[in-house]
């Protein structure tokens, strides 16, 4: 084979390997930035979450010590909240 065929295709081979390394790379930072700002995400919405729930339960459980439980239905807030935990 001719030696500058050998080098052409070197050069080609080479440039095709880095640009696939480039792409791969730049594929695998996008998925896991994707992956941090879901968890971060799902972080924020449970701690808003767990903070209307003891917001409310600290609410109830005050009103619990001046009143009997004369009104059950109070409670569904509370239900609900607990059951999007």
């Amino acid at each position: 084979m001719d030696s500058a065929l050998i080098t052409g295709m070197a050069a080609v081979l080479g440039s095709l390997a880095g640009a696939f390394a480039s792409i791969a790379t730049t594929w695998m930072t996008q998925r896991s930035q994707r992956i941090r700002e879901h968890a971060q995400l799902e972080l924020r919405r449970r701690e808003v979450l767990y903070g209307d729930f003891i917001a409310e339960v600290s609410r109830l459980t005050g009103d619990a010590f001046g009143h009997s439980l004369e009104h059950p239905e109070t409670f569904a807030n509370v239900y609900g909240l607990f059951g999007r935990m």
